[in-house]
């Protein structure tokens, strides 16, 4: 009997990050007949809408909720430790802490089991007006601890070309994985397949993602403006994006200030129930802009997919990865420069185009079910870490296929 290839996921926390980059493909490759995936998702039970990372709590003293004999860190010092003994490969999200870092090496050199870092973000370049700048700028604790730990792994993996050359210098096994969805979803987490757009009447411009893109918002506002001027029947909807009180807590002039078309939506839910929580906007065009500089070009095309999955057409800035996938005119629109012209020009033509916009959401679907389905990519992942592992387990037919 062949042995299962063990594999040991651990998140940093419950967030949408951790969500794409591990448990989407723990939820994929646990049908597998030779896999078994164990993940680690410290405080998802307690609460899956506050994400929390579990080295906040690696060294607490406070009485574990499920077992009060023992304390919230040795829970999780143990949990780790039985996993690292057990498993073939243990993949972790960064650490950020010296003591977690010390745990991190430890773990190495007493099991000898295969240790593989992801990043989806590049820490090297993080730019000073990112909120994450004093945390990974250069000289700060997170910063190199995160490195080291990209240096004392076995792998890397990593989301876009850009990051993985980025990492190169620091790993020479970097592993590309760019982000999928899992359309069919399970009893926890809602597919993409099963929600679609809201109906409703006029036309939504949507905006969608984390509050960290403040200064990528602004750098289109001035457009976005124009184009709701221009078009008072259209509204745009910027989703927990906090920009109205970001503009408010620094002290800048909001470009979309006195615009009664303006909806802002600074709420987000957990993970789980992310695809109908964005589906209930109802966009009819899905915005991607990103300021052109090096943290942005090892940027994913989360976005574009987001859209993409509910049949919403996509007007990206041409940077990175988003320049890479997307094909301009056929399953989204680039823009180049991020020229303001060009984007108030593409804004336009969505609106005034209903079939265009229809033929270009229509591609986008397909296009992401086919080359960004977990389900397809899932495969590729596990033979590599079986490589990595070197185990013994040669298929990973999966448990439909096997009934068929």
């Amino acid at each position: 009997m062949r042995k299962p290839l063990r594999i040991c996921m651990i998140p940093g926390s419950t967030d949408g990050v951790n969500y794409y980059r591990l448990a989407t493909w723990a939820y994929e490759m646990r049908k597998y007949r030779n896999v078994h995936v164990d993940l680690l998702w410290f405080k998802y039970e307690i609460d899956p809408s506050k994400p929390h990372s579990w080295q906040e709590d690696f060294t607490s003293d406070e009485p574990y909720e499920r077992y009060p004999f023992i304390s919230q860190g040795e829970y999780i010092r143990k949990t780790i430790e039985h996993f690292c003994e057990v498993s073939d490969v243990i993949i972790w999200h960064p650490v950020y802490y010296g003591h977690i870092y010390d745990f991190f090496i430890e773990m190495q050199h007493k099991y000898e089991k295969k240790f593989v870092v992801e990043c989806d973000d590049n820490y090297m370049d993080v730019p000073s007006w990112n909120e994450a700048f004093k945390s990974f700028s250069p000289g700060t604790g997170y910063r190199r601890f995160a490195i080291d730990c990209m240096r004392n792994s076995d792998a890397v993996v990593v989301t876009t070309p850009h990051l993985q050359d980025a990492y190169s210098q620091f790993n020479d096994n970097v592993f590309l994985l760019e982000n999928s969805l899992d359309f069919k979803g399970d009893r926890k987490f809602i597919g993409w397949d099963r929600v679609s757009p809201r109906k409703h009447k006029g036309i939504r411009l949507g905006w969608i993602g984390g509050r960290t893109h403040f200064d990528d918002l602004m750098m289109v506002a001035p457009a976005l403006r124009e184009v709701l001027l221009k078009h008072p029947e259209v509204s745009l909807t910027l989703v927990n994006s906090a920009f109205d009180l970001s503009c408010e807590a620094l002290g800048r002039k909001n470009p979309l200030e006195g615009l009664k078309n303006v909806l802002y939506v600074n709420r987000s839910v957990a993970i789980n129930r992310y695809a109908p929580f964005m589906a209930s906007f109802g966009f009819d065009v899905g915005l991607a802009p990103l300021v052109d500089c090096n943290f942005n070009r090892s940027k994913s095309n989360l976005r574009w997919l987001e859209y993409s999955a509910l049949g919403i057409p996509s007007v990206c800035s041409e940077v990175s990865h988003y320049s890479k996938t997307v094909r301009n005119g056929i399953d989204g629109i680039l823009i180049k420069d991020n020229d303001l012209q060009k984007w108030q020009e593409a804004l336009d033509l969505l609106i005034m185009d209903q079939p265009l916009r229809e033929q270009i959401g229509r591609a986008a679907a397909k296009r992401v079910r086919r080359d960004f389905n977990v389900k397809h990519n899932a495969p590729k992942y596990a033979r590599w870490l079986k490589a990595l592992a070197k185990s013994s387990a040669i298929d990973f037919e999966t448990e439909e296929a096997v009934a068929v």
